[in-house]
């Protein structure tokens, strides 16, 4: 919905100071009707499709659109809960991701859902492209868990520091009891985390860079009496 100068203006903006950009592609039938091509084709005939750029939805898109996304190495961010609740469609992610295509998971915003949990959007991710292609082997829970974590770093261009638990990066995990009744039979850790988890109810500490946030479900950066202010 931007003019061209303005999109054109915002790349070289994020090019000059090397940055990323993000904007929503395709969310909308709409959409791919403005320009007389597919919103992929225009931003692609103003040099507008970029390695820095992260689109997020990319519902309605076509074949050629998904070769021109991964030509200019697009990143794009998948919010299968948003694009139900507001009845926009289903993302072709299984084609993407034959593509080879990064694909980060993402919430939207509250507005748009209302559990805002990121272990609910991989149960989603990895349930509602099976029942759309009616193929069980479209999409893996690996596949998901890698969008949940090391893909979304790649996303937002952050993969050197995050995503991924290695020397020389950010301390960033999560510690999860799965001595837990519904977490049971444990068979494939990333499956068990992809449809078995109830909204992340399950984790208990949380490290964000070498930082303990969370211990033993209670936060450290605030009391309890704070936190119920919150």
């Amino acid at each position: 919905w931007c003019t061209k100068e303005g999109l054109q203006a915002s790349f070289e903006l994020a090019r000059k100071r090397e940055t990323g950009i993000t904007m929503h592609l395709s969310e909308t039938q709409m959409s791919q009707r403005l320009f007389g091509v597919s919103a992929t084709e225009y931003l692609n005939s103003i040099n507008c499709l970029d390695p820095r750029l992260l689109v997020a939805h990319c519902i309605w898109l076509n074949d050629r659109d998904i070769r021109l996304l991964k030509e200019n190495d697009v990143k794009i961010a998948h919010q299968p809960s948003a694009n139900m609740y507001l009845a926009d469609g289903i993302a072709p992610i299984p084609k993407m991701l034959a593509a080879g295509i990064t694909i980060g998971l993402g919430t939207d915003d509250a507005n748009a859902n209302d559990s805002v949990s990121i272990f609910n959007e991989m149960r989603v991710a990895s349930l509602i492209h099976k029942g759309n292609t009616q193929d069980p082997k479209c999409i893996t829970s690996e596949q998901v868990l890698e969008m949940a974590t090391v893909n979304g770093a790649k996303a937002i261009g952050m993969e050197n520091s995050i995503g991924t638990l290695e020397v020389g990066k950010q301390a960033d995990l999560i510690i999860i009891n799965l001595n837990l009744p519904h977490l049971r039979p444990i068979h494939h850790i990333p499956s068990v985390l992809s449809y078995q988890t109830r909204g992340g109810t399950e984790v208990e500490t949380v490290i964000v860079n070498g930082k303990i946030l969370m211990y033993d479900k209670k936060l450290t950066w605030l009391t309890e009496s704070e936190e119920e202010k919150l």
